[in-house]
């Protein structure tokens, strides 16, 4: 018997303020959308439009982001059984910033070096070159071992000679 009715799969997330829950609201098309609730000034703020189903959403510890499901791709393939077109995969995992200070996490990163960077990469260049001329190098004859050569062993039927052939 389910005791909580229509309100076994509703959950929702706290922020780590507690200002702030989040949840999924059904939309009339079926979909849902995401919904930040305003405990403090008692404010609804549905922050996705519902035009794809958006979930499960939940809040970062720090509080800099929102992190929900999504159902926005659509990749179809045709399916060999029944002849009708299957959107397999289509859910995203999306990280929202919640304040305009914190950067999209999918936002464009500048990968030039700075002369900053250049700079140190040298300092430690030449600090790995000064531990390399500080170690001592090994002379050619403690690098060098001393081999002995066996003449290969040639079996007969009759004997085993060694360096020689077998008569």
């Amino acid at each position: 018997m389910d005791v909580y009715g229509e309100l076994s799969g509703f959950s929702v997330s706290w922020s780590a303020d507690s200002r702030w829950i989040t949840y999924a609201g059904d939309k009339e098309n079926r979909n849902s959308a995401i919904v930040l609730y305003d405990c403090k000034e008692g404010k609804r703020h549905e922050v996705t439009s519902g035009f794809y189903n958006d979930e499960l959403p939940v809040f970062d510890p720090d509080g800099k982001y929102l992190f929900f499901r999504t159902g926005r791709t659509f990749d179809p393939t045709y399916g060999d059984l029944d002849g009708t077109w299957i959107y397999a995969n289509s859910g995203n995992l999306a990280a929202v910033p919640l304040r305009k200070d914190v950067a999209s996490p999918l936002a464009p990163r500048n990968d030039e070096e700075t002369d900053k960077d250049k700079d140190k990469k040298k300092d430690e260049e030449k600090k790995d070159d000064e531990k390399k001329s500080d170690r001592p190098t090994a002379t050619r004859s403690q690098t060098t071992r001393k081999t002995t050569r066996r003449s290969p062993t040639i079996r007969t039927g009759r004997q085993e000679t060694r360096g020689q052939e077998a008569g």
